[in-house]
Order: C-alpha cells, then sequence, then structure tokens
C-alpha cells in the first residue's frame, strides 16, 4: 500500500502547497461578510423585541378589557413582634372575609365549612357577594340568595358552584345586574309576594335606576347569556317580564337562552331594543302575556331575527309581540327560524302592536326552515301573524303576500300530560310533546327536552306555597 500511495503521490509538499493555494482564505471572507451578519442579527432582535411587546401589550388590553387584572401585593415592614402580630390578625381578617364572600371559609379545625356564606339578613337568606377580580359572582348549591344590583365593567359570570340551584330571591323592586357582557348559569329567581314594611336600601336603589321596567331581572349589557335557570313569578305578585334587557351601545347586541325555564310572568323576555342575534335553545315558556316582547324606535327598515330550537310555548297569548312606537317608514321584518320547537299560544305567533293601521302594509314575517329536523308545529287554532288595528279595535291577520311560512307545520300537538294550568317548575316532563299529526322527520319529538331543564328548584311544598 505505501508503495502504490508514493507512485500516485510522489513526496514532497509541492502539490500539498499548491493545492492550499487555491483554496480561499476564511479570515478575509470573515471580513467581508461580517458586517452583513451583524445587520440581520440586529434586525431580527429588533423584530422580536417588537413583536414581544406587541403581544404583552395585547395581552395585557385583552386582561383589562375583561377585568382580569391581578391584585395588589403589598410588602410591610414590620416594626416588630406586636406590629407582626397586628398585621398577621388583620391579615387573617381580610382573608375570612374575602372567603366568605368568594364562598368558602375554612373552619379553625382545618377543614372546610358547611357553608360557602357565613352571613344573613334579617329575612334568614344570605348576602349576595360582590364580584371578584374576574367579575365571578359564585353562589353556593341549594341556598337562597337576597338579590342586591351589581356592576362590573367587563364580563360578569354569576353561577351556582354545585349542579344543585342557588335561589336568588327578589322584592317588588326588582334586581339589575350591570355589565358589558352578563352570564347567568344555574340559578333560580323567584320573587317574594309582597315588599317587607322594611324595605332594605338596596331595593330602594334599584328601584331608583329603573322604576319603568317592572321585571324580576334587569339585565343592561350588550350581551346576555342564559343558561340552566329558572325565572318564576307568582300570582300574587305578577310581573310585567321575566327578563328585562337593556343594551347599553348598538356595536353588540346578543341573547342567548339554553335549558331554562319561564314560569307564570308576564312577558318571559322583553327586549327594549331589536337585537343583533337572539337564540333560544330547549327553552320553556308558559308566560301570561308573550314569551317574547321586542320593542323598536326605529322609523328605517329594522330586521328582527330569532333563531329556536326545542322551544315549547304553552298558555301565552303569542309567543312574540313587536311593539314599535313610531310611524314606520321602512319595512318592519320579524325573522324566524325556527325547527323542532312546538308554539300554542291561545292568540298568535307573532303580533304587532302598530301606532297607525296604515302601517300594516310595510310589515313582514318569514319562518324560515330549521337546518335539520322537524319544522315548527303550531296548532290549527293559532294565527301565524296579526296585528292590531285600532281603527277596528281587533286584531287582523296579516295578508299572506306579506308570510313566509317555510317552517310551519299546521298540527294538533299531544303532550304527555296536563298543560292547562298551574306551575310548570315540578312538572316540566308534562310539557313534552308525545305525538302530533302529520310527517315526522326525526325519531325524537319536537320541543323541550325535560332532562335537559332545570329539575324541581323547588320542592312541592315550597312549590305550593310561592305558586297558589
Amino acid at each position: 500500500f505505501r508503495r502504490q500511495w508514493d507512485r500516485i503521490c510522489p513526496p514532497g509538499t509541492r502539490h500539498t502547497a499548491r493545492l492550499l493555494s487555491r483554496m480561499p482564505d476564511r479570515r478575509a471572507v470573515r471580513r467581508r461578510t461580517s458586517p452583513g451578519v451583524g445587520r440581520q442579527r440586529s434586525s431580527g432582535a429588533i423584530v422580536t423585541a417588537a413583536a414581544a411587546v406587541l403581544m404583552t401589550s395585547g395581552f395585557a388590553f385583552y386582561g383589562v378589557h375583561r377585568g382580569l387584572l391581578p391584585l395588589p401585593l403589598t410588602l410591610k415592614r414590620d416594626s416588630g413582634l406586636s406590629a407582626g402580630n397586628t398585621d398577621r390578625d388583620a391579615s387573617r381578617s381580610d382573608l375570612k372575609s374575602a372567603a366568605a364572600a368568594a364562598g368558602n371559609s375554612h373552619g379553625q379545625n382545618g377543614g372546610l365549612a358547611e357553608n360557602s356564606v357565613t352571613t344573613t339578613d334579617e329575612f334568614g337568606r344570605y348576602r349576595m357577594p360582590d364580584p371578584d377580580v374576574a367579575g365571578v359572582v359564585l353562589l353556593t348549591s341549594g341556598k337562597e340568595y337576597t338579590a342586591k344590583s351589581l356592576t362590573f365593567p367587563g364580563v360578569l359570570h354569576v353561577e351556582a358552584d354545585g349542579t344543585a340551584p342557588a335561589t336568588v330571591v327578589v322584592d317588588s323592586s326588582g334586581w339589575t345586574v350591570a355589565a358589558n357582557q352578563i352570564s347567568l348559569t344555574g340559578i333560580q329567581i323567584r320573587c317574594v309576594p309582597e315588599q317587607p314594611a322594611a324595605a332594605s336600601e338596596h331595593a330602594q336603589k334599584v328601584a331608583d335606576e329603573a322604576p319603568s321596567i317592572d321585571a324580576l331581572l334587569r339585565c343592561r349589557s350588550d350581551v346576555l347569556a342564559i343558561r340552566d335557570c329558572v325565572l318564576a313569578g307568582t300570582s300574587a305578585r305578577p310581573v310585567s317580564a321575566a327578563v328585562a334587557w337593556i343594551p347599553t351601545s348598538g356595536t353588540a347586541r346578543v341573547v342567548t337562552v339554553t335549558d331554562t325555564v319561564f314560569d307564570r310572568t308576564g312577558y318571559g323576555l322583553r327586549l327594549t331594543e331589536p337585537p343583533r342575534r337572539c337564540e333560544l335553545n330547549n327553552v320553556l315558556l308558559t308566560t301570561q302575556s308573550a314569551a317574547v316582547r321586542v320593542d323598536t324606535d326605529s322609523e328605517s327598515a329594522t330586521t328582527i331575527p330569532l333563531n329556536l330550537s326545542r322551544v315549547t310555548c304553552v298558555q301565552s297569548l303569542s309567543f312574540l309581540d313587536v311593539v314599535p312606537s313610531k310611524r314606520i317608514a321602512g319595512t318592519l321584518t320579524v325573522q324566524m327560524r325556527c325547527g323542532e320547537s312546538v308554539l300554542v299560544p291561545t292568540s298568535a305567533v307573532v303580533r304587532f302592536a302598530l301606532p297607525e293601521p296604515e302601517d300594516a302594509i310595510r310589515l313582514r314575517a318569514e319562518f324560515l326552515l330549521p337546518e335539520r329536523g322537524n319544522p315548527t308545529i303550531i296548532a290549527p287554532s293559532v294565527h301565524p301573524v296579526v296585528y292590531f288595528d285600532r281603527s277596528l279595535r281587533q286584531l287582523v291577520q296579516l295578508p299572506e303576500s306579506q308570510l313566509l311560512a317555510e317552517s310551519l307545520l299546521i298540527a294538533e300537538p299531544r303532550f304527555r300530560g296536563d298543560t292547562s294550568g298551574g306551575s310548570a317548575i315540578t312538572r316540566s316532563g308534562s310539557f313534552e310533546l308525545s305525538d302530533f299529526e302529520g310527517p315526522k322527520l326525526s325519531v325524537a319529538m319536537p320541543g323541550i327536552v325535560s332532562d335537559r331543564l332545570p329539575t324541581g328548584r323547588l320542592s312541592h311544598t315550597e312549590n305550593e306555597r310561592n305558586h297558589p
């Protein structure tokens, strides 16, 4: 092998030196390329820093907008043993107060206390806590709270901490909640039959805020979401509406109601302005007037959109009342995309209350087909759309030329139980549909699914006392 190598590469370094002279100098290449590389590195660092600052600012703005602000950290220097003990005692007192307001208190024996709230009012009900820094009002399941006015600049969540509901008791002044967005989950709102002689301070404050709207709950927000709730009125204390929604701006107006029962109130939902989107899913309404009322003061063309899925309306005069406060210059359209629902009001599905009978030519109602499933069932005795003619002083049917009824199926529904009267809180299963005359596009019957609704918020004895 050595001899073969010597024949191929003769001894000496001339060939190696010649080869090295042809290779480029790395130091010269580095000197020529280093300024550009430095500029690339510096520009990359600037882009990274700018992106980090932008992301941090975005997260900070989002947190401020939602009210997610951290608690301030206070560091105090102890001046002595007695001062340290005083600070520790004050800290323990603050922690106990915060735990009571948030829903958890720790016993001295090291275990959790039985109840989250330790203070009650003169009626024996618990006092409602204030929203925490995240905008959450956590109520203890199975307990009764006295309603008080709540205000929060961001997103406000009022919810129960377990599967059992938390009851909020309101008096004749109602309950006002104000925030950019409001979410209610697992709450039963119940009114007392009479106003107590010694009214609380918050009741007077609520009455002064919105005395013209009589409702169990007044929500001042752009977005309202209600889930797993029961809103119940009484015969001794009738209220105009269960929920009055008052939007604070014209940008986002969204109302969603899911798995909720409206029982024995005047209106179920009263919307003081037309929403941009309103959805009802698995909702039972047994109201005394209309299930939903929409007020409008716009003279231009207005569209009221409603999306219904598995909605049952029984015992009400109508499902929707539209009340314009001014003469209508443009077209006023009700657009309902409804499916898998049962609407059995005593008068009509939609009623218009017009300032002048001449405005009837500008009305239009559209019942659009759902994306899938059965259409909406209405009884043969129910009119689809009517309006009140002040000159005739009676209700008049809307002409067929102004009506689009794609999703309405006229059929006689048969329910599982008696739906003629009484409270629907403890017998929501009676309002399930057992059968109807007509084609069936799915195995499941239209209407509510009672298993998904809030069950017995009140015991039978308490229900009879509050619903005579």
